[in-house]
């Protein structure tokens, strides 16, 4: 696999789960109130080399997922329907066909957290999905 082709999984497992992806690279400010309602972003990764041998170089892949969720009657609806998603999508990236059998050796799950969108708006919840993608890179 290459390290390229990790962003493009993680998108197309999103939209496979009825998600729209926010494509701006790095500003996620800007995206706007029509279109948080099933929307993700996916942060820039971040990896580590692991180990190498003569043959391959392991490596880690951080990134996060992030889903916005809109309450609509209340804000406890907003964060219900945001743990409703994240299970979904934990289930379906930790499934063994995706974790192992993908074109990643494994994933992890790392921190997972909600929030208000900001100070003044609770009824819109920003869920965010730490995950680690074990690599190998064949380097011959």
């Amino acid at each position: 696999m290459s390290l390229a082709s990790f962003r493009p999984f993680l998108a197309q497992r999103m939209v496979g789960l009825g998600f729209e992806q926010w494509k701006d690279a790095f500003n996620v400010e800007n995206i706007p109130a029509t279109r948080l309602q099933k929307a993700f972003h996916l942060e820039t990764i971040t990896g580590a080399g692991v180990r190498q041998n003569m043959h391959a170089q392991e490596v880690n892949l951080d990134t996060t997922i992030r889903i916005w969720q809109k309450g609509f009657r209340n804000p406890s609806d907003a964060m219900d329907a945001a743990l409703v998603s994240v299970d979904r999508i934990c289930l379906d990236l930790l499934s063994v066909p995706q974790r192992i059998g993908g074109p990643v050796k494994n994933i992890t799950l790392g921190a997972i957290t909600l929030a208000p969108i900001n100070d003044s708006n609770d009824n819109i919840v920003v869920a965010s999905i730490g995950l680690t993608a074990y690599v190998i890179l064949a380097t011959t």
